[in-house]
């Protein structure tokens, strides 16, 4: 009975303000107390997205490669962040960008029901899974949070369609790309406007708010390639790095040792690209 009561309680809290703030209170005290036994630690090709943060303004970059088959929005959040008072703001924005995913995915849930807002709270509570995209510093966390705002924008313009919210849409895909180049699949995602039941000249405006929205950034990306890198294409995946960065970086198996050509090759890199 007691708990029946306590589920009715926290149901009635599903989607009001007061429900929202105390779940984010919440999901921080679990994330500080994962923190203790489970610290921050630097995420997959973390160094690959502080190369293309460095080098992002730059007009001749040392390591192009970086740049083309990583996007920029993970390295500008993650060295913007280490950059800001020596990287002390680093694990309280990880905590606050758990609790607000947790809290997006409610809020997106709660178009389906108070039960499934709350259901689905619980389970991102409880799941270590999740919890561990917000222990690595890198694209996880940012993409953790970013696809929980992209699902609650979609369904608040499924709920209550509007040429301006599937505009958002259409950015919150674009956005998901910029922070990993794989998300790019999900333009395909601006044309859902087309499955709602309305006249066919609401639906297609709809369709071309998110459609222009979502492939307008991913072109100036690209536009951006052209003219920094001078390779017009968004993402090129690990075909920018292949068959040269394991060679050079991680089995050294290239060097000055190994003969007369090597030497020649790395006096040459010396002199014509590591230059002060």
């Amino acid at each position: 009975m007691r708990l029946t009561r306590l589920l009715g309680a926290l149901e009635r809290l599903a989607g009001r303000p007061l429900g929202a703030l105390i779940l984010f209170v919440t999901a921080l005290a679990v994330w500080v107390i994962q923190a203790r036994g489970w610290p921050l630690v630097p995420g997959r090709d973390f160094d690959e997205y502080m190369y293309s943060y460095i080098q992002l303004f730059d007009r001749h970059p040392l390591l192009p490669w970086s740049m083309e088959f990583r996007t920029p929005v993970a390295g500008l959040v993650t060295g913007a962040t280490l950059d800001t008072a020596g990287g002390a703001f680093a694990e309280p924005l990880v905590a606050v960008f758990y609790a607000g995913s947790i809290v997006l995915w409610s809020a997106a849930a709660l178009h389906f029901g108070r039960r499934a807002a709350l259901a689905t709270a619980v389970a991102l509570l409880l799941y270590p899974g999740y919890a561990g995209m917000f222990h690595e510093f890198g694209a996880e966390m940012v993409l953790g949070l970013a696809f929980a705002a992209w699902a609650y924008l979609l369904c608040r313009a499924l709920s209550k369609p509007s040429t301006g919210r599937f505009a958002a849409v259409g950015l919150g895909v674009a956005l998901l790309a910029l922070i990993r180049p794989g998300n790019a699949v999900m333009v395909v995602l601006a044309l859902c406007p087309l499955l709602l039941r309305s006249s066919w000249r609401r639906r297609l405006s709809y369709t071309a708010a998110a459609v222009v929205a979502a492939v307008v950034p991913l072109l100036a990306w690209t536009l951006h390639n052209g003219v920094i890198v001078g390779d017009y294409t968004f993402a090129r995946g690990v075909n920018a790095i292949v068959p040269f960065y394991r060679a050079y970086v991680t089995d050294h198996v290239v060097g000055p040792d190994n003969g007369p050509s090597s030497r020649r090759l790395a006096a040459a890199i010396e002199h014509d690209l590591v230059t002060p």
